[in-house]
């Protein structure tokens, strides 16, 4: 799921769709989020995130929710923290190197990019710093992105090889397995 937040209140949540192998998109109303190519830049073909604007408002915010879809953003770019995810890339405006701190937070002059969510298994944290996030938050400037303009970024991702149940769903499944435990001792 994507948010986009406009000056003056308003936001739009919309569904994201894999368009083709590796590449996908976010179509609200006259504002879009795409990716054309893998998401990790040293790798080919690559493409960047682009965001696009063209409602009339500027955009102040941008809200990626990934693990809806089964996708994480994988920060670290020096190992493979959790199996599996293989190496990341933080957050990085206009497809320049990115920070390499994989503390979650990026900040210049236009954009602060915050990762939260990070990846837990069995409820518990992974041993060191996570670098497997559910969501990222873009908070532009002042400025803003105004309509009419574009924003390009760098951001990796990585697929989840496991489910992660939703809690109404955990809820119902749960319930289902005490309903039948209770049935039985009847």
């Amino acid at each position: 799921m994507v948010t986009a937040f406009f000056d003056g209140g308003g936001s739009e949540t919309v569904e994201w769709f894999a368009t083709v192998d590796d590449s996908g998109s976010a179509t609200g109303t006259d504002w879009s989020l795409s990716v054309d190519g893998h998401t990790y830049p040293v790798v080919s073909p690559h493409g960047p995130w682009i965001l696009s604007n063209s409602t009339g408002s500027a955009l102040t915010m941008l809200v990626i929710d990934a693990y809806v879809g089964n996708i994480t953003f994988d920060l670290d770019d020096s190992s493979e923290i959790t199996p599996g995810s293989e190496i990341g890339f933080t957050f990085a405006p206009n497809g320049h190197a990115g920070t390499h701190d994989i503390s979650g937070i990026f900040v210049d002059g236009d954009v602060t990019a915050l990762y939260s969510n990070p990846l837990t298994i069995n409820g518990g944290s992974l041993p060191g710093t996570p670098d497997l996030y559910g969501t990222l938050k873009l908070t532009f400037s002042d400025s803003a992105l105004p309509s009419g303009e574009t924003f390009e970024f760098d951001a990796d991702t990585a697929f989840i090889k496991m489910n992660i149940p939703e809690p109404s769903t955990l809820t119902l499944l749960l319930g289902a397995v005490f309903l039948g435990l209770c049935r039985r001792r009847k």
